[in-house]
């Protein structure tokens, strides 16, 4: 015979399994036009963000910023590569080729994505969303587009820390940027004038998503911006 505490257990579950079902049956079911519009505000606040970093840097972010204006919905001007080609110049040098995988700042930047891609996908997964099923990205053989779409606003933050560990260190250290870079989960994030931590964040931001496809309005989604100065 079930105890009360074990049906209660049973309802949460039930309920839990019912919720990624319907968040799951949401984005199957999301039109073009509408993720389209979600893949614009999302290129916007990457390019926010990156002249953000470029800012703390005293780098040219100005030229950046000038971007965010030109994003169509869709970014079908493509406005995410051409920003990044310029911005990555600005903020390692000229000579800097982002696909050298020799270059040991890529895989300083490899690192520090990879740690922060794990976390979006661990709330996507749990948010009962399917990684796969991506608003820009649709490779399919890539299980995590979703996770590499909502991603794309945080890649400035791995590139500030980058940053800022060239600028300490009189040569690149792997291990002790590795060491260093786990501090990025007390490094404080705004969203709307408000500071969370990193995890926080995530979590708010999937959640936004979540209601965004719930309410088919992207007015509700909450992109994070950061605040460099904490």
């Amino acid at each position: 015979m079930w105890s009360k505490t074990s049906s209660n257990r049973t309802n949460i579950i039930l309920w839990i399994k019912l919720n990624k079902s319907k968040n799951s049956n949401l984005q199957i079911n999301l039109k073009k036009p509408f993720l389209k519009r979600i893949w614009k505000n999302i290129v916007i606040t990457k390019v926010i963000n990156q002249s953000n970093c470029l800012k703390k840097y005293n780098l040219d972010y100005e030229y950046i910023l000038h971007y965010k204006n030109k994003v169509k919905s869709g970014d079908t001007g493509n406005v995410e590569a051409v920003v990044a080609k310029k911005y990555f110049k600005i903020l390692f040098g000229d000579k800097f080729i982002r696909s050298d995988e020799n270059n040991e700042i890529n895989y300083l930047l490899n690192y520090g994505y990879s740690v922060i891609r794990s976390c979006i996908a661990r709330t996507v997964a749990a948010k009962g969303l399917i990684p796969s099923l991506g608003i820009f990205h649709c490779n399919k053989l890539n299980p995590y587009n979703l996770v590499d779409d909502l991603f794309e606003p945080y890649r400035a933050l791995v590139d500030f820390h980058v940053k800022k560990h060239l600028l300490i260190n009189k040569k690149i250290d792997i291990n002790n940027f590795k060491n260093d870079f786990l501090n990025i989960f007390y490094q404080k994030i705004k969203i709307k004038n408000k500071n969370y931590f990193l995890n926080i964040t995530i979590d708010n931001y999937i959640d936004s998503f979540v209601n965004c496809i719930t309410l088919n309005s992207t007015k509700n989604l909450e992109i994070p911006e950061f605040d460099y100065d904490n």
